[in-house]
């Protein structure tokens, strides 16, 4: 097997960029939330007390109830996520069903999910639309079988 010499150039590129411990980085702006970049092993280290979350570049805050929270209130509202944050609560979210926004400061902080279209929203509405509208069809159907049904009867 041979590989092209820009997919192994590729390869080695992300290879020199990550490790076990975290991002390959120069200045602290390489990497993420409450992630310094040590001076003597140049990689992205969390500060004491923190954990690399799971995108690899972010600390979690551990005294937050929830993985995907990176800071929260002393009563674990999240206010910072490593993804979405729903507008109108403190969740995290995985994605945004709309067109994101950033806020750097205020109660929520990163990318914000507006209002009402956060995956939690968008999901279960969607469902109960088609349940309603499939449950309609059907007592519908069973409305016109019965009234076919009797007009029949009366014409014999």
């Amino acid at each position: 097997m041979t590989f092209s010499p820009l997919w192994t150039a590729c390869l080695l590129v992300v290879l020199k960029s990550w490790t076990v411990r975290g991002l390959a980085c120069t200045t602290v702006d390489d990497c993420g939330w409450y992630n310094d970049c040590s001076s003597t092993s140049q990689l992205c280290e969390c500060k004491s007390g923190y954990t690399l979350g799971h995108n690899g570049k972010d600390c979690v805050n551990p005294a937050c109830d929830n993985s995907r929270c990176i800071q929260c209130s002393a009563n674990k509202e999240c206010y910072r996520c490593m993804d979405y944050i729903a507008a109108d609560s403190y969740q995290c979210l995985d994605s945004c069903a709309v067109e994101h926004y950033y806020s750097f400061s205020g109660n929520k902080r990163g990318k914000i999910c507006p209002a009402g279209s956060g995956e939690e929203f968008v999901l279960p509405q969607v469902y109960l639309i088609v349940i309603i509208v499939l449950g309609s069809c059907v007592v519908l159907i069973l409305v016109l079988g019965i009234a076919f049904c009797c007009r029949i009867k009366k014409m014999k």
